[in-house]
């Protein structure tokens, strides 16, 4: 690798690292430091809840904090259906994690700091990985770059949310069985266990951090048992299974001592799926869909009886089978969905969300680089082709909403720079005139025909109203009515529109002399 590249390098990954600590400094100037405690609704706002119940409780939580939906059913209702209050209600590593920081601080700013430095390792592990699969340094840094440049990646570095840690590890996972392939060219025992811990301990880590690696665990040890069988080298797997047991034994303590199913960490999959399956569910928004007590209760919570009940909500269970490929038709939609944070009321705060790279970008060609690897059967890609299976299996069967779609964004990106750079090799050719005509259809269809979702919750009153409170907490009346007046002014409403009651001070009664 030459110096000149080396320096090249240098310099962007101090330009993305300045980035992401000047996306954290105007987001902690700002007011979102106290959304979290203000949102109730929010994952953020459960996951302090559910970190306050680790301190109050001790570190096996026996009854962790846990959301529900009053408009559903009482507490006690959810419980039955969640067969116990019990079991976490999602993966616990982040609300841990979370716990250990208000231990050691008292406050939630450094979660919010291992967010921003959890994005910019995001982008490193993006060129890394990018640099495995195609085994050239100016993809990697491409990928990179473009990783660094990426909007929604720094909108979802703020929020407390448990995202950032679930994408590194899916990254880590595809990291670890591509140098176990490179490794099967110069095989080395001690390097194959090496490899074997570090992914087991990734396997496992993912499934404390999110629930998609229930999915991911038990079809990559058939995959890793299938090769390892035919190289015969059982070690390999021994050494998965035992890191991997080993990463999951805390879960393992805890469940058996407060009476839990020993591999439960979250009790969410039957709601959730009624949620984005049920027949009034809409598709790219979070919304109640009215079957979802009904089915809750006839299916007593149970997660196989709740799949089979939400596909006879229909008048033809077959009908549900037209859900799938709207969802997949949503991961193109340019527009951000509003979510536990609205990327757009964070682009008024932050210039790099704001002026970064938007999704459509992204999305385009980097499905033009998964097709492009696909043709080529460059194996090398093997195990971004399998996340990317899981991921959209994910995804079609639950939500294509803008949090969840950024699992698959990060694959987005390696491909992305994959098909820049065969653009950039094959210049001004007739196969290369062809490639950017591609991509420019691809980004016009996206922003045209794909253009599903609709607009009008562009900016939602949620984080307006929330910010409005907080200036009342403070005392400060003027600053609640201008951000009231400019969500109306970015809705468009009339500008005589009646601003909210509570925003004005409280009206002191006259001192009457008796």
């Amino acid at each position: 690798m030459s110096k000149k590249f080396v320096n090249i390098c240098a310099i962007f990954i101090v330009i993305i690292l300045f980035a992401h600590l000047a996306h954290f400094y105007f987001c902690s100037k700002s007011i979102l430091p106290e959304f979290t405690l203000e949102q109730s609704r929010t994952d953020m706002n459960a996951n302090y809840r559910w970190a306050q119940s680790i301190l109050d409780q001790g570190i096996t939580n026996p009854s962790p904090y846990h959301p529900y939906m009053k408009e559903i059913a009482p507490y006690e209702t959810w419980v039955k259906w969640w067969k116990g209050e019990e079991i976490y209600q999602q993966s616990p590593l982040y609300a841990y994690l979370m716990a250990l920081s208000l231990k050691l601080t008292g406050s939630l700013l450094p979660m919010h700091l291992l967010n921003v430095f959890l994005g910019f390792f995001l982008c490193v592990l993006i060129g890394i990985c990018s640099y495995l699969v195609t085994e050239n340094k100016k993809i990697s840094l491409i990928a990179f770059i473009l990783a660094g440049t990426y909007a929604p990646f720094y909108a979802y570095s703020w929020p407390l949310l448990r995202d950032l840690i679930g994408w590194i590890l899916l990254l880590l996972f595809a990291i670890f069985m591509s140098l176990w392939q490179k490794a099967s060219t110069h095989p080395s025992e001690k390097t194959d266990l090496k490899i074997a811990f570090a992914l087991g301990l990734t396997l496992g880590i993912g499934l404390l951090a999110r629930e998609t690696f229930y999915l991911i665990i038990p079809v990559s040890l058939v995959f890793i048992g299938v090769i390892a069988h035919k190289k015969k080298d059982y070690r390999f797997i021994g050494g998965v299974v035992l890191a991997l047991f080993l990463s999951l034994s805390p879960l393992l303590i805890r469940n058996a001592l407060v009476g839990a199913p020993l591999f439960s960490s979250s009790n969410r999959f039957s709601e959730t799926f009624i949620q984005f399956n049920a027949p009034s569910a809409l598709i790219g928004h979070f919304s109640i869909p009215s079957e979802l007590p009904e089915i809750m209760e006839k299916s007593e919570g149970k997660p196989l009886i709740v799949v089979k009940n939400t596909l006879l909500a229909y008048d033809n269970p077959f009908l549900w089978l037209k859900k799938v490929p709207q969802k997949l038709l949503n991961l193109l939609a340019p527009y951000e969905s509003p979510d536990n944070q609205c990327i757009y009321y964070l682009e008024l705060i932050s210039p790099m969300v704001a002026w970064g790279s938007p999704h459509w970008f992204i999305v385009i060609p980097g499905l033009c680089g998964l097709g492009l690897s696909l043709y080529r059967r460059d194996t090398k890609h093997l195990w971004l082709w399998f996340l990317a299976s899981i991921l959209l299996f994910n995804i079609a069967l639950f939500t294509p909403t803008s949090r969840y779609r950024q699992s698959l964004a990060m694959l987005w990106v390696i491909w992305a720079a994959y098909y820049f750079y065969a653009i950039y090799k094959n210049g001004w050719t007739p196969l290369g005139r062809s490639q950017i005509l591609l991509l420019i259809l691809g980004w016009v269809l996206c922003l045209g025909v794909f253009d599903t979702n609709p607009t009008s919750p562009y900016y939602r009153k949620n984080e307006f109203y929330a910010a409005a409170r907080i200036y009342v907490k403070r005392g400060d009346y003027n600053k609640a009515q201008d951000e009231i007046r400019l969500f109306y002014s970015l809705k468009n409403v009339h500008p005589k529109w009646p601003l909210p009651s509570f925003v004005y001070p409280p009206v002191k009664e006259k001192e009457t002399n008796n």
